[in-house]
């Protein structure tokens, strides 16, 4: 009786151990994604990069370059800048730089929030 006990005992330590686990790195991967989506609008969408997505394109128009392209085309692109803004929260999130994965993450919810909202509204 004591030895079923000992195993149903660690049989449940484990599956605790595995689930509060499991809930640790959903929760980093939800954070990943809502800060990669977050740093994404704002570098491609925003109003505050507007002026520097704005003199890329001009400079580029002017001077044909290759890092020109490549920026004119990263700054112009969703897509695009998700990949490299992948990679900057995958480096903050390995070097716990959290303040910035929650900002980053803030932005985009606020964003999505706003938009439901307006879009219940204009119904």
């Amino acid at each position: 009786m004591i030895e079923c006990l000992n195993i149903w005992g660690i049989f449940l330590l484990l599956n605790y151990l595995t689930l509060n686990y499991c809930i640790y790195l959903n929760m980093n991967l939800i954070l990943f994604i809502l800060s990669t989506a977050g740093l994404t609008w704002i570098l491609v969408l925003s109003k505050i990069f507007r002026p520097l997505r704005e003199f890329i394109t001009r400079k580029n128009s002017q001077k044909k370059s290759y890092l020109g392209e490549f920026l004119d085309g990263v700054f112009n692109c969703e897509g695009c800048m998700g990949f490299y803004s992948g990679t900057v929260v995958y480096v903050l999130q390995y070097y716990n730089i959290e303040f910035m994965l929650y900002a980053f993450a803030g932005s985009f919810c606020s964003l999505l929030f706003i938009s439901i909202i307006k879009l219940i509204n204009n119904r």
